[in-house]
């Protein structure tokens, strides 16, 4: 109905084209260019089964959703994502001049597959959850000290005000008056049930878009790295904050 097959991968492939620049997107799609020429070729490959939903608990659905989650998994998806490219994947069909009822159509064929795009993530998360005791927090705060929060928000500080997008906010309006270093010790002293939602975050009157910040989700996480926090620990504040990340709203 949408004028062929071709269509389809045609806005297949205009939604990764999109996200390879995209803000927050871009520096995942470098950092993983492996995964975004195996969904290419996963699409290419696999567009008339993706597209039928006449197979859906066959054999050959069964094959194509472990393809899926095998493509996605080192790339980590949040809902968030997902919400993100399915929104992209909805614009390309537009931009080729498709009926908005068969956009729509396409677009719920295409979303059937969040549990696998977003498989790998919800692992990880519940790892992640886990290992965040109060207890196991408070010890890491104790391993860090003062001069490595320092210079983790030192790291930040910096991303922040030379990222092309994130520079246009001024730094104090993005520390919201509270600086990094005080959020984070802040987070990893609560208590539990105490303890914010979120180790960072950006002020909602800043009024970013979701692209933006996710910018700051991984600039955190490579300020986290760079300040000399251990990699078991800045991942998993990581994963939180991308969490919290795929909770707000576009």
């Amino acid at each position: 109905r949408i004028g062929g097959l071709s269509v389809f991968a045609a806005a297949i492939n205009r939604m990764l084209d999109d996200f390879s620049w995209r803000p927050g997107f871009k520096e995942i799609f470098e950092a993983y260019p492996a995964c975004v020429h195996a969904l290419r070729t996963l699409y290419c490959e696999e567009i008339e089964a993706v597209l039928d939903r006449d197979e859906v608990g066959t054999e050959d659905d069964v094959r194509l959703r472990q393809r899926v989650s095998e493509a996605y998994a080192e790339l980590r998806m949040t809902d968030g994502h997902f919400d993100l490219l399915i929104d992209q994947f909805r614009q390309g069909l537009a931009h080729l001049d498709i009926d908005e009822a068969d956009i729509e159509e396409a677009g719920a064929r295409f979303a059937r597959f969040r549990p696998e795009v977003t498989a790998a993530h919800r692992a990880a998360f519940e790892q992640a959850t886990a290992l965040c005791t109060p207890a196991w927090k408070r010890e890491l705060l104790e391993a860090t000290g003062e001069a490595r929060l320092a210079k983790f928000a030192q790291s930040l500080r910096e991303k922040v005000s030379s990222h092309p997008v994130m520079c246009q906010t001024p730094l104090h309006e993005i520390e919201g008056g509270v600086p990094f270093e005080q959020q984070l010790q802040r987070y990893l002293r609560a208590g539990e049930g105490q303890e914010p939602l979120c180790p960072l975050a950006l002020p909602e009157k800043l009024g970013l878009s979701k692209s933006t910040r996710l910018v700051f989700v991984l600039a955190a996480h490579s300020a986290l790295k760079a300040g000399g926090i251990a990699a078991e620990a800045a991942d998993a504040i990581h994963l939180i904050m991308l969490q919290e990340w795929s909770r707000t709203d576009p």
